[in-house]
C-alpha cells in the first residue's frame, strides 16, 4: 500500500543467462479496467544497460505517487530497443499490485495528483484585487500511518465455519472464518504492514492458479490469545476444474503465517464449476 504524495519503489529483478549488449527495462501501471495509467523505461529515462556477464540484476524505478485511491497492477518488461517490436526478452503482466488506500495530502481531489500552480492578473484597467492566505477548511496533517514491527511468530489458528466445496468459475464468495492468535505479538489492524486474511488456489497437480489472493482486513488489533470472526472474502478461479484452496494470514511486506508455520492455516478441496 502507498498514499497519494507518498514516494514509492518499484524493483524489476530479473536473471541473465548471457551478456547483453543493450538492455531496456520497462514498467507499466494500470488501473483496474486494465488501462495503462503511467508508463516508461530506462531508455525513456536516458540509461542504457549493457550486461556484461550472466547473473542476477535489480533496477529500481523511484516515484513520488501521484495516483488517486484504488487499486493497480503492474507489469514489467526486458526489451531490446524502445519498444518490444525491436526484440522482447521477457514481458510479465500482473507483476505486482498495490492499493492507494487514502491521501497523504489535501490539496487534490479525484483518480490523479497533478501539481498545480495558481497565478492570476489584472486584465481591465479598472481590475483590482488584492492576495491573502487561506487554511483550507477540512486539511489535517497527512500521516503514513503506524509503522507494525515485522512478525516473527507466526503462530494462529484458523478454520472454517461452514461448508466450501463448490462454487462457479469466476465468482466471488464469502467464507466465515474463525481465529485466535496464538503468538505473542500483537496482530495489527491497520498502519503499515497490517496483518490481513488471504488464500492461495493451487491445482491438483500442485501448481499455482492464484498465488496471492483477495486480501480481508481484520476488524480490529487481535491480541494474544485473542479471538475473532471474519467473512473471508474469496475470489474463484476462471477455470473450471478441482483445486485446493489453502487460506492463511498474511504481513504484508513480510511473509504468510502458512509459509513460516504450515499449521497456522487450513486446506479445502474446492470443486469449480462453468
Amino acid at each position: 500500500m502507498v498514499l497519494a504524495g507518498e514516494r514509492m519503489a518499484i524493483a524489476v529483478r530479473f536473471v541473465a543467462h548471457c551478456a547483453i549488449d543493450q538492455l531496456n527495462v520497462g514498467i507499466a501501471i494500470k488501473d483496474e479496467r486494465g488501462m495503462v495509467i503511467y508508463g516508461t523505461n530506462t531508455q525513456l529515462l536516458g540509461q542504457n544497460y549493457a550486461l556484461l556477464s550472466p547473473g542476477e540484476y535489480e533496477v529500481t524505478f523511484s516515484l513520488l505517487n501521484r495516483l488517486g485511491c484504488g487499486y493497480y497492477n503492474v507489469d514489467a518488461a526486458l526489451v531490446r530497443g524502445a519498444t518490444h517490436l525491436a526484440g522482447c526478452y521477457h514481458w510479465l503482466e500482473h507483476a505486482t499490485k498495490f492499493e492507494v488506500p487514502g491521501l497523504a495530502v489535501n490539496h487534490f481531489e479525484g483518480r490523479v495528483m497533478m501539481d498545480a500552480s495558481i497565478a492570476m492578473s489584472a486584465i481591465g484597467e479598472d481590475a483590482n484585487w488584492e492576495l491573502s492566505s487561506v487554511e483550507v477548511w477540512n486539511a489535517s496533517v497527512g500521516s503514513f500511518g503506524r509503522l507494525n514491527p515485522m512478525l516473527k511468530d507466526f503462530s494462529a489458528m484458523i478454520e472454517p465455519m461452514a461448508k466450501f466445496e463448490k462454487a462457479a468459475a469466476g465468482t466471488d464468495v464469502l467464507l466465515q472464518i474463525r481465529m485466535k492468535n496464538a503468538g505473542r505479538d500483537i496482530w495489527r489492524a491497520t498502519g503499515r504492514n497490517p496483518v490481513n486474511l488471504s488464500y492461495r488456489w493451487l491445482t491438483m497437480a500442485g501448481a499455482v492458479e492464484t498465488a496471492d489472493g483477495v486480501r480481508t482486513s481484520l476488524p480490529t488489533d487481535v491480541a494474544p490469545n485473542e479471538e475473532a470472526i471474519i467473512p473471508l472474502h474469496i475470489r474463484a478461479p476462471s477455470r473450471p476444474g478441482d483445486y485446493e484452496l489453502v487460506v492463511s494470514l498474511v504481513q504484508e511486506q513480510n511473509a504468510w503465517f502458512i509459509d513460516c508455520n504450515p499449521n497456522s492455516g487450513f486446506a479445502l478441496l474446492v470443486e469449480v464449476r462453468a
